[in-house]
């Protein structure tokens, strides 16, 4: 049997084999809440938009950033 503490579902030698919520949770406390990114968050967040370290010049490639970050995200390539 295997020992679930040497090697954990999570370990980072273990592939990620889906999302790690099926629902995207969301933490909040009084002055600040953390949930999945909205397409209608897209122009507060095209400064900081990054995919293979490349930044967004736009909001329709910060848009198009973040479908391929979800997208990587539900097939378990990727934890944002």
């Amino acid at each position: 049997m295997e020992n679930p503490l040497f090697n954990p579902p999570n370990h980072p030698m273990n592939p990620i084999t889906k999302p790690p919520f099926e629902v995207f949770p969301v933490v909040a406390n009084e002055t600040i809440t953390l949930r999945e990114i909205q397409y209608s968050d897209i122009p507060d967040l095209r400064e900081i938009s990054f995919y293979n370290a490349i930044p967004a010049k736009t909001m329709e490639e910060a848009a198009e950033m973040n479908s391929k970050i979800t997208k990587d995200y539900k097939a378990g390539n990727s934890i944002h």
